[in-house]
């Protein structure tokens, strides 16, 4: 019985098939053309909230390097944090410059608004 139902599945499927009409477009409901305008979008919060993120994190290490008053070891983690700050920094800017720097030397625009 279920073999049966198996083999007439697929006909009863392709009897539902007009080949004389167009199939309908599928719309998309996040309001993106294609794949790239959301990926798009994602890189350029990235762009905002990265280098927010590095900036705030560089004050709050200077004020820890102050604050600390001479105790070697509140010292070194200041030093240490500032120094991943910085290094955080270097990398969300560096990130948008190969960005750029690829989809230039592929021929196409990033998405980002840079150029």
């Amino acid at each position: 019985m279920i073999f049966l139902f198996l083999l007439t599945t697929p006909a009863g499927a392709l009897a539902q098939v007009n080949p004389d009409k167009n199939p309908k477009q599928i719309h998309s409901q996040t309001g993106f053309g294609d794949i790239g305008e959301p990926v798009a979008a994602i890189f350029k919060w990235l762009i905002i909230f990265l280098p927010t993120v590095a900036t705030l994190y560089l004050i709050i290490s200077g004020y820890r390097y102050i604050v600390a008053q001479g105790n070697q070891e509140l010292v070194e983690k200041a030093k240490k944090s500032l120094l991943y700050a910085v290094y955080g920094f270097i990398i969300s800017i560096a990130s948008v410059a190969l960005i750029v720097l690829v989809s230039q030397a592929l021929g196409f625009t990033s998405g980002l608004g840079i150029k």
